[in-house]
């Protein structure tokens, strides 16, 4: 099993609250998101928090490539689990 590590810039929304231009977290935001890598290709990384066998996947996440500022697929053995 393929764990991807990635750190990548999102988007911000600030809510309803009020804002104006100089405020400092008017900013995209710094993530570090980690899951079950399910694909990776041009367009992006799809990773799962949950691998339910026979190819299904749940709860899935694709990160755009061009957000992504570094990231790691790492091999990780999971042991005795039978998926």
């Amino acid at each position: 099993m393929k764990i991807a590590i990635i750190k990548w810039t999102d988007s911000s929304l600030n809510g309803n609250r009020q804002c104006k231009a100089d405020d400092k977290d008017l900013n995209p935001m710094q993530m570090v998101t980690c899951g079950i890598l399910v694909k990776e290709d041009k367009q992006g990384i799809t990773i799962a928090h949950d691998d339910i066998g026979d190819g299904y996947f749940r709860t899935c996440e694709t990160v755009y490539r061009k957000q992504i500022d570094y990231y790691e697929i790492k091999e990780v053995k999971v042991g005795k689990l039978k998926i």
